[in-house]
């Protein structure tokens, strides 16, 4: 998946640290979607977890770096997706600090809300594109 979302966006992913940001972020979609349908007390699913979290900081490390150049560049619609997958990000990294027991689930599907919402955002917009 590349990163979508206008003229900006296009600059970000021909550069070194757009290329890998796209396969971040494809690689989260993936792994998130694995752990949550498939939750299981395996030691595969203890690797991926832990391979979510690392690509995870990664992405929110690049994000940072690539954050202006994608929220300004685009349309209203790219900027509101760029805003929910950092605030997707900045939840990530919340749970990372604290886990996710049951008692913090609420960030857990805060997570996954502003992250599906926000992907799924820049995801419509660049189909739509095409």
């Amino acid at each position: 998946m590349s990163v979508p979302g206008g003229k900006s966006a296009n600059a970000a992913r021909g550069t070194v640290p757009g290329r890998i940001f796209s396969g971040l972020v494809s690689f989260l979609c993936i792994s998130a979607g694995y752990l949550y349908t498939f939750p299981q007390a395996n030691v595969f699913y203890a690797v991926i977890v832990f391979l979510h979290a690392v690509a995870g900081v990664v992405a929110s490390v690049l994000l940072a770096f690539l954050f202006y150049r994608l929220l300004w560049g685009g349309s209203r619609t790219s900027r509101l997706g760029w805003i929910l997958v950092a605030a997707g990000a900045i939840s990530g990294l919340i749970l990372i600090k604290i886990g996710t027991p049951r008692a913090e689930w609420k960030w857990f599907y805060l997570h996954i809300f502003l992250s599906l919402a926000g992907v799924g955002i820049l995801f419509a917009q660049w189909a739509g594109k095409r």
